[in-house]
């Protein structure tokens, strides 16, 4: 068979000379080439992407690789054939060199056995090597490792760059370094690793430092898994803070599955536990609170913990557990979970543990509707807040506790009707997670302080700019769940400005990915604006669809905060539809109101009270409209020049002039 060479320059590192490049570069569009001649092998079917991928990847588009290694794969038994694709069985092992490829490549390696064994130890450190830490392995150094390596050059197998003791090596290709390195017995293998990893350690130690992963690889392969463990707990926790979610999961999930190899000793259960800790957080930022994922590995944590394990521990892992029960919507579990922590809390009265268990039992309340016992816990874990000693909580709970407090804190404010004091802890909330440098607080805070808060007030103005930025910090750190919140925040924007189909299409997405993470937090209020914004499209069915889906909703889950706004935009819909009598109009207000008042929401209230007031004045009963208007603005103590005031006092007039 022709061997066409196709290199894509993008596979090379930029020390690589161009020139020598352009020398076996045949066409930059290689990888669209092997993709088609993978698709040709399977009889012009498509190939699962994470099948495609890994072949082209792992042949550098070589047509005799892809040709042995796409055999391989459609006579693994790994795919099945739906007609015209195929699709996978089952979890895919590593892809193993197939056997006609691997003789192939063994013989190459073969015919240079006096050097064979620089490249098998070049294998062992990676695709990539420098001469220094292969001399410092290697059983040779000086003139006779350069004339080795020179000959690997020649032969074809390595690209070097630089001169020794300062030059840099790399395998042509992936499955060259595996064909060396699959030729060392065993135990010749955990020595070369265990070689590797000492001189990291002792030469190399700024390497050693800033690269855990790396060093935890050669000692998981040297059979040294203790250290190896160590080594990636050090990589996931480095990763959790610079919030690569993604990457903390691989270390976390591997060093998870070194664990399992080593006894069952009270040790291990320990670093088990911490792992598992560890893991929750990185897997609430990249995944989302509520994914199954997530709590499996909250409650593998929870089955972990004794009367042994310390406090931060034990209560990281029950507000992971709560968080799951509150972004689901199962409210009844989240009180029931946010109860069991504060117990937990004061039991082990650790005073961090304390502030947050009252958070998260202040969140709870306010999801009910219950805003004044909200509002007290929500004060007193802001009471116990300290900055100074509280900062590196957001490492434990995927987020600062103080931000997340006034965050719920203004929340309830706003429902009591103090909406200036809620607007200033608003700007305390958000000046807290700013001086932060923490992308998931940031992120946070900006939906429930900025966001939902110009939701409650119906201000959209400024929605625009800071919804961008949500999508932005979640986009660049992988944070899908308050990505799909700065979505919808967007789409809201975007309506109210008039471009409501445009807000519509965008409000639909965002509100499919929030779903997507198993999300039925906020729905109701979220689906009560995407009716407001249907109804201005005269899609009134469409609208009524949603706002019933919203009460059904609420129904279910227990979430109830925001019940008696979608009660009113319900009657409201209902009005400008012209469907229904004036008595069920009346009654869903009423019902709004009636509601309101348990829930002691005076702003709710009195926007529900203009609706009815401008009812019953429609039907001669302007005296009891303004009678009862009067009654909830008397209540209010500030917030004079917000646009619900101001209507209300307006309206007021009209109805003492009529």
């Amino acid at each position: 068979m022709f061997l066409l060479i196709t290199f894509r320059p993008e596979f090379f590192p930029p020390w690589l000379d161009r020139a020598h490049v352009t020398m076996i570069e045949i066409d930059r569009l290689a990888r669209d080439k092997a993709a088609a001649m993978i698709r040709d092998l399977a009889g012009g079917k498509e190939l699962p992407r994470e099948v495609l991928e890994p072949i082209i990847g792992k042949t550098d588009g070589i047509p005799l690789f892809v040709e042995e290694l796409t055999k391989m794969v459609l006579e693994s038994g790994l795919l099945r054939d739906e007609g015209d694709r195929y699709i996978t069985v089952g979890p895919l092992p590593h892809f193993a060199i197939p056997a006609t490829l691997h003789d192939s490549l063994m013989a190459r390696l073969d015919r240079l056995s006096a050097i064979k064994e620089v490249a098998q130890i070049g294998a062992a450190i990676g695709r990539e090597f420098t001469y220094r830490l292969l001399e410092a392995v290697a059983p040779m150094s000086g003139l006779a490792l350069q004339s080795a390596l020179e000959q690997l050059t020649r032969a074809g197998l390595i690209f070097c760059h630089g001169a020794p003791p300062d030059s840099t090596y790399l395998f042509k290709h992936a499955l060259l370094q595996d064909a060396a390195y699959a030729s060392l017995l065993r135990g010749r293998r955990q020595q070369l690793h265990r070689r590797i990893a000492d001189a990291l350690r002792e030469q190399f130690s700024d390497v050693a430092e800033t690269e855990p992963q790396l060093m935890a690889h050669h000692l998981a392969q040297a059979g040294l898994s203790d250290r190896a463990i160590d080594c990636l707990q050090k990589a996931g926790q480095r990763a959790n803070e610079s919030s690569a979610n993604a990457e903390a999961i691989g270390h976390l999930r591997l060093a998870l599955e070194l664990l399992q190899s080593l006894p069952n000793d009270p040790a291990h259960k320990r670093k088990a536990l911490e792992l598992q800790v560890m893991l929750a957080q990185a897997m609430i930022a990249a995944l989302g609170y509520a994914a199954p994922e997530t709590r499996n590995v909250l409650l593998q944590a929870k089955a972990l913990t004794d009367e042994s394990t310390g406090a931060l521990q034990t209560c990281a892992i029950l507000y992971g557990i709560w968080a799951s029960y509150y972004v689901a919507g199962e409210v009844a579990a989240q009180q029931i979970a946010a109860a069991e922590f504060l117990a937990e809390a004061e039991r082990l009265g650790e005073t961090e543990s304390i502030c947050l268990s009252h958070r998260t039992l202040g969140t709870t309340y306010v999801q009910m509707g219950e805003f004044a016992i909200g509002r007290q816990h929500l004060e007193r874990a802001r009471e116990l807040y300290d900055p100074k000693h509280h900062s590196q909580s957001k490492y434990f709970y995927g987020q600062d506790i103080g931000a997340t407090a006034l965050s719920y804190l203004c929340w309830a404010l706003w429902h009591l009707g103090h909406v200036d004091q809620a607007a200033a802890v608003a700007t305390e909330a958000m000046q807290r997670a700013e001086a932060l440098s923490h992308p998931f607080t940031l992120a946070y805070t900006i939906c429930h302080a900025r966001g939902m808060m110009d939701i409650f007030r119906r201000c959209p103005e400024d929605v625009q700019s800071y919804a961008d930025t949500v999508v932005s910090i979640c986009t660049e750190h992988d944070f899908p769940f308050w990505a799909a919140g700065g979505r919808i925040l967007e789409g809201w924007a975007i309506a109210c400005r008039g471009q409501t189909d445009e807000g519509i299409e965008k409000l639909d997405r965002g509100l499919a990915a929030w779903r997507q993470t198993g999300a039925r937090l906020w729905l109701p209020i979220f689906l009560a604006l995407k009716a407001e914004a249907l109804a201005k499209t005269k899609r009134g069915d469409a609208a009524l669809d949603a706002i019933d889906e919203a009460l059904t909703i609420a129904e279910q889950t227990g979430e109830r905060w925001a019940l008696p706004e979608v009660l009113r935009i319900k009657a409201c819909l209902l009005q400008a539809s012209e469907r229904a009598a004036l008595a069920e109009i009346e009654s869903l207000l009423v019902q709004s109101l009636e509601t309101g008042r348990r829930q002691q929401a005076l702003s709710w209230q009195l926007r529900t009270a203009c609706d009815l007031a401008r009812l019953w004045q429609a039907q001669g009963r302007g005296d009891e409209g303004r009678t009862l208007l009067q009654s909830i603005y008397d209540q209010l103590t500030e917030g004079f020049s917000t646009a619900d005031l101001m209507h209300a006092q307006a309206l007021l007039g009209q109805l003492e002039a009529s």
